[in-house]
């Protein structure tokens, strides 16, 4: 697991260090992490696989991996969508650096999971690498870091 999240933070650096930033595409991205957020809200698997590569790999603040879209998916259906207070993970980009070559991006920002009773949050930041295949940009690595737990306020716009 170390070197996997070594691997995407040395892929990030040289990605922040190389890139040159392409509009369409940086909307894009932005685009896609919102639609992400729309359909973990509204609970839409389909949707939310619409962003991942078929073999995108996911690792949670607590260390657990999940590799390819089949079963990150199905962890969603049969954990957060059976949770009936859990609302959405918001995602918010803070930064969207396109890589040099022009096919890879780094996504860098915060994260937040809503519940409908007061709970505690479960909030932090995560970074996602991107790789466009053909037109498309999909998501094939995420890795999300807990930073905090407080007392949840009134749920973030997505």
């Amino acid at each position: 697991m170390r070197k996997t999240i070594l691997a995407l933070l040395l892929f990030t650096l040289s990605a922040w260090s190389a890139g040159s930033a392409s509009p369409g595409d940086v909307d894009e991205i932005r685009s896609l992490r919102l639609e992400n957020n729309r359909a973990i809200a509204s609970r839409n698997v389909e949707l939310m696989r619409h962003a991942w590569s078929q073999s995108i790999r996911l690792i949670e603040g607590d260390g657990i991996i999940f590799t390819g879209s089949g079963p990150l998916a199905a962890s969603y259906a049969s954990i957060e969508f059976k949770d009936a207070s859990f609302v959405a993970y918001v995602r918010r980009p803070i930064t969207i650096t396109i890589g040099a070559d022009g096919r890879s991006a780094a996504e860098y920002g915060t994260w937040t999971a809503v519940y409908k009773t007061p709970k505690r949050d479960r909030s932090g930041r995560y970074l996602a690498s991107w790789r466009k295949f053909g037109r498309d940009w999909k998501i094939i690595y995420e890795a999300y870091v807990s930073l905090g737990l407080a007392a949840q306020a009134s749920p973030p716009k997505l």
